[in-house]
């Protein structure tokens, strides 16, 4: 599942109105949408749908493509972790006029995401990735480039590369000047590559730094994928 899936799947604000009122109080179709918006078009794509995190949220997004009964599950909550009893009294569950389900847990206030949601914008704003009320996609801020040099990007011994929540492995891989001398190195929904006679050596590493990236709050990916920019990098 790409994340062309999830943009389709977002709707209007409208979609998002509330079927059945069980939901936190103050509550309302735009700042789903806007949870929506967000997930789909910033968050990290993981192997049943999205992720977004922005402490003290945790947004999870996910989306059926079965052509008979299509279904997105939007879950709002503090901590990250395995969703189990849906009818627990810590949750709420409700459903949309989409037909998308909302679980939010009570442990996260609804003011509380609303200042995520500003936080995030505000953010996005500063880097041109909001412009007016539109929020652009991760993946349109790609551009043309030049031929990365594989002898030159790793040049140190044990160079490794994390591809970054935002950005496609082949894709990664292919703005080299010399792809089949790469490898790539799967972790769960994370990846990074490095070179080939040398996977076996880095691998321990990367695990390191990917788990570092995944604990990356929004701003705080922003400012690396700036530096990275800057040291031509990323696309």
């Amino acid at each position: 599942m790409d994340r062309t899936v999830f943009l389709e799947a977002r709707g209007t604000v409208d979609d998002f109105d509330f079927e059945t009122r069980y939901a936190p109080n103050h509550l309302s179709p735009q700042i789903l949408w806007d949870l929506w918006d967000i997930g789909s078009k910033w968050g990290m794509l993981e192997p049943r749908g999205m992720f977004f995190r922005q402490i003290p949220l945790y947004l999870e997004l996910y989306y059926s493509e079965d052509k008979h009964h299509p279904r997105g599950l939007v879950v709002a909550r503090k901590n990250k972790g395995v969703i189990t009893n849906v009818m627990e009294r810590r949750k709420h569950l409700t459903e949309l006029a989409n037909g998308m389900l909302v679980l939010w847990d009570r442990s996260i206030t609804v003011p509380e995401v609303q200042e995520v949601i500003e936080k995030v914008d505000k953010h996005a704003q500063q880097e041109g990735m909001k412009v007016a009320d539109e929020r652009i996609s991760i993946d349109r801020q790609s551009s043309e480039s030049a031929k990365m040099i594989v002898s030159e990007k790793f040049a140190k011994k044990d160079t490794i590369i994390p591809v970054l929540p935002w950005q496609d492995v082949d894709d990664v891989v292919n703005s080299f000047d010399e792809p089949e001398k790469l490898a790539v190195m799967e972790f769960g929904d994370m990846a990074a590559i490095c070179l080939e006679v040398e996977k076996d050596l880095v691998i321990q590493i990367a695990i390191r730094r990917i788990d570092m990236l995944k604990e990356m709050e929004f701003e705080k990916i922003l400012e690396l994928k700036k530096k990275l920019q800057e040291k031509g990098g990323l696309q």
